[in-house]
């Protein structure tokens, strides 16, 4: 238990989380994830505004 809390001061924060190349290339996932999420629900709810005008 005591080297598992020894380590746990070694860890990066703020921007150094992000230096390291399998973290950068995991930013675009994100951006792109989030904005597909985005215009999921956009196009849902004006699907939903476009069905209840008939």
């Amino acid at each position: 238990m005591a080297s598992s809390t020894a380590t746990m001061g070694n860890l990066p924060r703020g921007v150094g989380i992000c230096t390291s190349i399998p973290d950068i290339l995991y930013l675009p996932e994100l951006v792109f994830s989030y904005m597909a999420t985005l215009l999921y629900f956009i196009h849902t709810i004006l699907s939903a505004i476009r069905w209840k005008s008939f």
